[in-house]
């Protein structure tokens, strides 16, 4: 019908909201993978892989964040010296259990992203080798907020093809999974999201489209309100980086 043919040659102009971990870099640009498709039904995982379909998302930063990591922990427990002491340590000890997760993720990626294929071709293994390096590299800028700080960026992203799970796994391989979601997060850190945002923060915020006489077509969804308490809320005691507003009017 219409609608499918106009998805089917990307005609459907999307944007998406997302908050991500870390500071996305740079604050414009565009994610050129091919995808790969592993799992069923609701355990879908899409993996980086030349095996895969051609997938592109283009994404701009709207706004960063940073977090104070020691007022989540208060908030979990209780705002007491002896629960602060606690949760001082847990906090030291998690980094090295999700570093583990981490070791075991990146060797299912490893695996996956090559099943039923033999060696790549010399130079598409360079550039994969490539954006392999950058990825960790953005990975280790993304964990690094400052001490005892977390950073998390506000993204617009626009999907120029329409791939299962194509903006998480995107900015999961640059090093940036979405907050609240299980399926790109290592455990532990997804646990910690759900402690002030409780589920997947992607919306579909916006989609321009030609209706059936022909006429364009914009359709609007503003940010739920759990999203919006999770991004602006106390519970969350996520700080906007700078003094501008302009972020919000994009919710």
């Amino acid at each position: 019908d219409c609608l499918t043919e106009q998805f089917r040659e990307r005609k459907v102009s999307k944007q998406y909201l997302a908050l991500c971990v870390g500071r996305l870099e740079p604050e414009r640009g565009e994610v050129n993978a091919r995808l790969f498709i592993s799992g069923f039904s609701e355990k879908y995982r899409a993996y980086v892989s030349h095996k895969g379909k051609e997938a592109c998302t283009r994404y701009e930063v709207l706004q960063r964040f940073t977090q104070a990591d020691s007022a989540i922990e208060l908030l979990a427990c209780g705002n007491t010296p002896e629960r602060a002491r606690a949760a001082a340590a847990k906090a030291a000890l998690r980094g090295c259990s999700a570093r583990g997760e981490d070791l075991v993720t990146d060797l299912r990626y490893y695996l996956l992203s090559r099943v039923g294929s033999g060696s790549s071709p010399p130079e598409h293994q360079a550039s994969t080798d490539e954006e392999k390096k950058k990825g960790h590299k953005e990975k280790e800028q993304a964990e690094s907020g400052g001490a005892g700080q977390c950073s998390y960026s506000l993204v617009a992203c626009y999907p120029v093809t329409g791939r299962t799970h194509q903006i998480r796994a995107h900015l999961e391989f640059r090093g940036h999974p979405l907050v609240a979601d299980a399926n790109y997060n290592p455990r532990g850190q997804v646990r910690r999201h759900w402690a002030w945002c409780p589920r997947l923060f992607l919306h579909s915020r916006r989609m321009r489209l030609l209706d059936l006489d022909g006429v364009e077509l914009e359709l609007e969804a503003s940010l739920p309100a759990d999203l919006l308490r999770a991004l602006t809320g106390p519970e969350s005691k996520l700080l906007p980086e700078g003094a501008g507003q302009e972020w919000r009017h994009a919710l």
